[in-house]
């Protein structure tokens, strides 16, 4: 294992429907023994991938996001968030 650098992101699920199962997942950025700097981890699963494979798959899940929402009606999940 390397060193982490730098938490990129965390990420809490405040949603009841995230009650069972793990409740976070962070974004690292990682240093030291060749390994791949990026890792996407909580207490459960671990996704390694280098950092232009991390800008393509953080690109395909804004875009996504993106035509979800043009695609879905999202005012009922909207309400349940806040």
């Amino acid at each position: 294992m390397g060193v982490v650098s730098k938490i990129l992101s965390h990420v809490d699920f405040k949603h009841e429907r995230h009650e069972k199962g793990s409740n976070f997942f962070n974004i690292e950025l990682n240093q030291g023994r060749g390994g791949l700097p990026i890792h996407i981890q909580n207490e459960a699963f671990r996704i390694e991938m280098t950092k232009p494979e991390f800008t393509q798959f953080a690109t395909s899940i804004i875009n996504a996001a993106n035509k979800m929402v043009e695609y879905k009606d999202l005012s009922q999940i909207e309400k349940e968030l806040k």
